[in-house]
């Protein structure tokens, strides 16, 4: 419990005994260690997001044909934003453009 009290209060950034060099130096230092600290705690909460997302995807594809809905955000002020339509269609895949663009044509027009 000492030693932890200990680290806690070296914290402080100012020693009466300190010049104003070391002070800046160990300021410096103490900065650029946070940054490095922030950036490696950045890139592994990246690599558990991309891990999550990755385990629960699946691939899906729609060959010409299929019915389909689209997605499509809604940004409209009402009372109950889950009650806005967010899914239109059904449309049919007409063709394929590439492998992750689709042409679609809308149920009214068939």
């Amino acid at each position: 419990m000492v030693e932890k009290l200990k680290q806690h209060l070296t914290v402080f950034p100012y020693s009466i005994h300190d010049s104003e060099n070391e002070y800046v130096r160990r300021l410096v230092t103490q900065a650029e260690e946070s940054r490095q600290l922030t950036r490696i705690r950045t890139l592994e909460a990246q690599q558990r997001d991309k891990n999550r997302y990755d385990s629960k995807h699946r691939d899906v594809s729609y060959n010409p044909g299929d019915l389909v809905w689209v997605f499509t955000p809604v940004r409209k002020v009402v009372l109950a934003a889950s009650l806005i339509g967010r899914y239109f269609g059904p449309y049919r895949v007409v063709q394929r453009l590439s492998s992750s663009r689709r042409k679609r044509l809308s149920m009214s027009s068939v």
